[in-house]
């Protein structure tokens, strides 16, 4: 691929909605800067780091850099050799590389520059469908990372209906990154049920259970 080609399928991928315009203020000839209208923090900052190796950045809503993935060019495909992502550790925000098991690390992510025919969607085990909010007292905003499918559903619907609140980072074919204000985050009570609740609530699991047992008679 090309050097063209290999930065429109990084746009592509790190820039799913289409928010993202090259600025060339911030531009070099081997760093290209990507921003959003009326926006000076969120830059998609796409770059050739070494021989054949590119390297994608993204940065949230008071500019710190949240991610940082590491492609090779294999001649037709580009190969993810990395990713790093921003966590907290003794109140200080730093990158650092994602722990991946030895099984997802034998199919990393890989874009082609001929759509494959029938491929067949990576299935993860429990395990590895984790997600991560991270958040300090100094930033304003929490980045969520997940590879649970109902968490993405979710944070889709609430980054249709609130765009000015909740948005859509990055994302590959097993995994999205989101970032929304800090405020969002909640933190709730144990929910608590009285005698009486609790007993209403055995009758029902019996119904059900009697229910169960006349279907299958």
């Amino acid at each position: 691929m090309t050097e063209k080609e290999i930065e429109k399928q990084l746009h592509r991928l790190y820039d799913p909605e289409g928010k993202y315009r090259i600025n060339q203020k911030y531009s070099s000839s081997d760093e290209h800067v990507y921003t959003q209208e009326g926006d000076k923090y969120h830059w998609l900052t796409i770059s050739c780091t070494g021989r054949n190796i590119y390297s994608v950045i993204k940065t949230d809503a008071t500019g710190l850099i949240t991610m940082r993935d590491r492609y090779q060019n294999d001649g037709n495909s580009l190969r993810c050799i990395s990713k790093e992502r921003l966590v907290t550790k003794r109140g200080r925000s730093v990158l650092e590389l994602l722990r991946e098991s030895k099984r997802e690390a034998e199919r990393t992510s890989t874009i082609s520059r001929n759509k494959p025919k029938n491929k067949v969607p990576m299935k993860l085990s429990k395990y590895e469908q984790e997600t991560i909010i991270n958040f300090n007292a100094g930033d304003r905003n929490a980045t969520l990372y997940t590879r649970d499918r109902k968490v993405m559903r979710e944070m889709d619907e609430l980054v249709s209906k609130y765009p000015d609140i909740y948005h859509l980072d990055s994302q590959t074919d097993i995994d999205k990154i989101y970032s929304f204000s800090k405020s969002c985050v909640r933190y709730r009570k144990p929910r608590t049920l009285s005698e009486v609740q609790k007993e209403q609530a055995r009758e029902r699991m019996k119904k059900i259970n009697a229910t169960i047992i006349n279907d299958e008679k």
